[in-house]
This record gives structure tokens, C-alpha cells and sequence, in this order.
């Protein structure tokens, strides 16, 4: 996956994407995994409509993503962004084969804001299922940066994890 940014952001294809990942980047390509989407059509179109004709949009399920990473490995050919909804699916893509050695962390409070939610940064807010699974993720060898954009200064959120660990 060397030419495509792999981000969990519960909002997925959204503004801040768009333009701040792909316009900034110039990316070709955004993947979402996502298996609830697939099935939902009115929900992907709405969120299609924000992406630029140039820029070719995938919805797959998990497993057709890993397969659609095999199938373009040889290649080398995806310049793009790949995102996903949570941490759970990120590290079902991990465990499943799929090569991931960088994971940014952008929008992740949409999803149930409850007060069991940490505040890690202004747009991160994980429980204790999300860290837990993101600390899994670390061990992998994985680096997990927080970063709403390419511009920003990345955060290291496992060292914010386990600072406030005592708090989730």
C-alpha cells in the first residue's frame, strides 16, 4: 500500500477529504470499505456527490477490498485513499492480509458521543473498544497518527492512549 493513504474517519467521504486529502495529494483513487455501504445505495450517492469526475470512487465490503489490494499489488498502481469507518474494520482488514503500515486517525466522533467517548484531540473521541483495538493495531508495528489533514501536524495517539488509559 505504499501509494495509498489508509484513514478510519466515521464520516468517510466528506469536505476534509476531498479537499484536503485528495485535491492536496493529488490522488487518483478513494476506496471505501465499508459493508453496511455497500448495500445502501441512497447513502452512497450522497456521499459520491463531493468527489471530482477525475477521481474514481470504489465501495467494497472488507473482503472485496482485501481482494481488490491483492489483485492491484503487482501493479503498484493505487495513488489513492482507502477509508474505513472504525478501528474494528481497520484491524479486520490488518488480520485478514491486507499490508497496512501507517493508519490516520481523522474524524472519529460522529459515532456515538456519549459520555463514553475521550476527547484525544478536537475531531478524535475513542472508547474503550476503539483503543483497545488501535493499541492492537500499534502492536502490529502499525503507526497510528491523528491528523485531520495532510498540513497538520501529526499526533501520536497511542502515546495520548495510553497517557489517558486510566480514564476510559
Amino acid at each position: 500500500m505504499r501509494n495509498c493513504i489508509f484513514r478510519i474517519d466515521d464520516r468517510l467521504i466528506h469536505g476534509q477529504v476531498i479537499v484536503g486529502w485528495v485535491n492536496q495529494l493529488n490522488l487518483k483513487e478513494i476506496i471505501v470499505a465499508n459493508n453496511e455501504l455497500v448495500k445502501n445505495v441512497l447513502r452512497r450517492n450522497l456521499l459520491e456527490i463531493s468527489v471530482p469526475e477525475k477521481v474514481q470512487t470504489h465501495f467494497l465490503t472488507l473482503n472485496d477490498t482485501i481482494e481488490y489490494f491483492k489483485s492491484r499489488e503487482e501493479k503498484k498502481s493505487i495513488t489513492g485513499i482507502l477509508l474505513v469507518e472504525n478501528p474494528h474494520d481497520a484491524l479486520i482488514l490488518s488480520n485478514n492480509g491486507l499490508p497496512i503500515t501507517e493508519i490516520n486517525l481523522g474524524g472519529m466522533q460522529q459515532m456515538g458521543k456519549g459520555k463514553e467517548k475521550l476527547p484525544l484531540a478536537p475531531y478524535i473521541r475513542i472508547n474503550k473498544k476503539d483503543a483497545r483495538e488501535l493499541l492492537i493495531l500499534s502492536k502490529k508495528g502499525i503507526i497510528i497518527e491523528g491528523r485531520a489533514t495532510p498540513k497538520d501536524k501529526p499526533i501520536d495517539i497511542i502515546k495520548l492512549i495510553k497517557m489517558k488509559e486510566s480514564e476510559l
